[in-house]
């Protein structure tokens, strides 16, 4: 029966786009689309005018892995920075849109850099995933960038960001991160979902001896 619900989820299917308004980084779109039940339905969904060509994927988070110099254990780097929706500083990773012609890969090297001053080199790039499925089709691509402190370019890491951007880099262990975001809610921080998701698998990993 199980199955026989999947099957027909997936033969919902969208049948038609329409833009109705758009700024330069934002635009909201009507979904139409029939359902499981075979019922023409519309959704609306704010999307980004950034997406280039064919590719379905918008953005990069930088899952950093960091080791060498004095670090007794692996660190990651997780960043603050204001974020109007909200009106508050965030923490999350290291993240960007992927500009025209960039790979995945690419474009994260490059944000790494831009925001923190790191330069770092490609481990894995995972399968892209979903934001707020609910409200936009905005999909990100997570790739995990290797950082070596004994790396002459990274002994004094110096950012390069945009105007716009007021970016701070924390380097922390992933074996306190979930103490380092208590710590940055505690100063009135909000943490990105992917980030607390993040922390609390290494959490339950530790205390289930995984």
């Amino acid at each position: 029966e199980y199955m026989g619900e999947h099957s027909r989820q997936i033969m919902a299917h969208v049948t038609k786009i329409t833009d109705f308004a758009s700024s330069k980084w934002v635009k909201l779109q009507t979904f139409t689309y029939v359902d499981a039940a075979g019922q023409e339905r519309s959704w609306d969904v704010a999307a980004r005018t950034t997406r280039s060509g064919h590719s379905e994927v918008d953005a990069v988070d930088i899952l950093a892995l960091v080791s060498g110099g004095t670090l007794k254990e692996t660190h990651t780097l997780i960043v603050t920075q204001f974020r109007p929706p909200l009106n508050r500083q965030v923490v999350e990773l290291p993240a960007g849109l992927i500009d025209a012609g960039e790979s995945p890969e690419t474009a994260a090297l490059r944000e790494l850099l831009e925001e923190t001053g790191y330069h770092g080199e490609v481990a894995q790039l995972l399968t892209p995933t979903c934001l707020s499925p609910g409200m936009t089709n905005e999909r990100t691509q997570t790739v995990v960038v290797k950082i070596d402190l004994n790396d002459p370019r990274n002994h004094n890491p110096i950012p390069s960001q945009e105007e716009t951007e007021n970016i701070s880099t924390h380097l922390v262990p992933l074996s306190r991160l979930s103490a380092s975001l208590k710590e940055l809610e505690g100063k009135g921080c909000e943490v990105y979902s992917g980030l607390q998701l993040l922390a609390v698998g290494l959490d339950l990993k530790a205390q289930l001896g995984l």
